[in-house]
C-alpha cells in the first residue's frame, strides 16, 4: 500500500457513516448556507444555471468559496476535507462576471 493510500485509509477510518455520506453528496448553493456544509460534512457545493454570489463579482465568488472552505475544513469540528465547488458549465464558463470565454 502506497504512503497516499494509507493516509485515505487513516483519513476515513475517522469519518463517521454520516460524515461519509456527507462527503459524497453535492448541494446547490441558493438552497444551502455554509452552516449546512458543516453540519452535514457536504463534501461539494453547486452553482447551477443561474445562480451565482452577490452581484456575480469576481469577488463575491472568492468570498463565498473562501466561506464555504473555512467551515468544511478550518476548525476543529469539520471533517478535515476542504469542498469541492462545482460550477454548472456546459456551454463554457461564463457564469463568472467579467469573464471571457474562447
Amino acid at each position: 500500500m502506497s504512503s497516499h493510500e494509507s493516509l485515505v485509509e487513516e483519513h476515513l477510518s475517522k469519518l463517521t457513516l454520516r460524515q461519509k455520506v456527507g462527503q459524497m453528496t453535492m448541494g446547490e448553493r441558493m438552497h444551502l448556507t455554509p452552516e449546512d456544509v458543516k453540519e452535514y460534512a457536504l463534501g461539494s457545493v453547486l452553482s447551477g444555471g443561474g445562480s451565482h454570489p452577490g452581484t456575480n463579482a469576481p469577488a463575491d465568488w472568492v468570498q463565498m468559496n473562501d466561506t464555504f472552505w473555512q467551515v468544511s475544513f478550518g476548525d476543529e469540528d469539520s471533517v478535515g476535507i476542504p469542498a469541492i465547488f462545482g460550477i454548472d458549465a456546459v456551454h463554457g464558463n461564463n457564469k463568472f462576471g467579467q469573464a471571457t470565454i474562447f
